[in-house]
């Protein structure tokens, strides 16, 4: 499993959140999310292809750039925040 963070800069409010959770959750691969609206970031968790991620996020045209937060992470090591 990974660990990507994206910046988000259009993320400051749950009507964002909510939007890219609509479009992230359904994708394969996705195992959670973790928002900070403040800092507008959000940090996936996933098996998925991080860029594929990234074109998904584009999509909603929030202007989602990918950071430097890439990481190989545990099972155990991942927050209990179900997605879905």
């Amino acid at each position: 499993m990974q660990k990507s963070i994206y910046h988000i800069e259009k993320m400051d409010c749950p009507s964002e959140e909510q939007l890219i959770r609509m479009k992230l959750e359904p994708m394969e691969g996705i195992q959670s999310l973790v928002f900070d609206l403040p800092g507008r970031t959000l940090e996936v968790y996933h098996t998925a292809d991080a860029d594929a991620i990234l074109s998904a996020l584009e999509t909603l045209q929030l202007q989602s750039t990918r950071g430097g937060g890439f990481h190989h992470c545990r099972e155990r090591g991942v927050p209990h925040i179900a997605v879905g």
